[in-house]
């Protein structure tokens, strides 16, 4: 007899199914990354680390994008045959991002596209890929601005601007 044998049991109960949550499925959407701006090569590595990569060329205008593969689409928006592409697809399939230049972060397309978050760069790289897109989904958290702050109160004091 040893002496862990001699220890008494902590755990009276036996482990029931029922006691362990479900953990939830991944999310497979691929996602739509509708630029604005060129993306340059290190942006497109790092996009390739994770998973498989697909830029829309005008020769597949009239192939689905469900019959392509990839993890990562990417449309340029100033191109209009990209545009339409993407008129034609069920965009509720995927999450859709814009990547912008810094004056377009206002301009209509960003709606139109219904995105889910609006960035200006790509988040740093990251050790697992689900914490990169989930950083690719939020918005960003941006430090505090005294002069904001006050061009705000400002212009509420003169006609009322509502907070954004």
């Amino acid at each position: 007899m040893s002496l862990l044998d001699q220890l008494p049991k902590v755990i009276r109960k036996e482990l029931d199914s029922s006691d362990v949550k479900a953990q939830a499925p991944a999310d497979d959407k691929p996602f739509l990354l509708c630029c604005s701006r060129d993306i340059e090569q290190h942006e497109l590595e790092l996009l390739k680390s994770y998973d498989k990569v697909f830029q829309f060329h005008e020769s597949f205008r009239n192939i689905p994008l469900s019959s392509h593969q990839f993890r990562y689409g990417l449309f340029d928006l100033r191109e209009k045959v990209h545009r339409d592409a993407l008129q034609k697809e069920d965009l509720s399939r995927y999450h859709v991002v814009c990547v912008i230049s810094l004056l377009d972060s206002r301009d209509d397309f960003v709606s139109d596209l219904k995105a889910e978050n609006c960035v200006r760069s790509f988040p740093e790289r990251q050790a697992f890929r689900s914490d990169f897109e989930r950083l690719l989904l939020s918005a960003k958290i941006r430090k505090p601005s005294i002069l904001k702050s006050l061009l705000r109160f400002l212009c509420f004091l003169s006609d009322g601007y509502p907070r954004e």
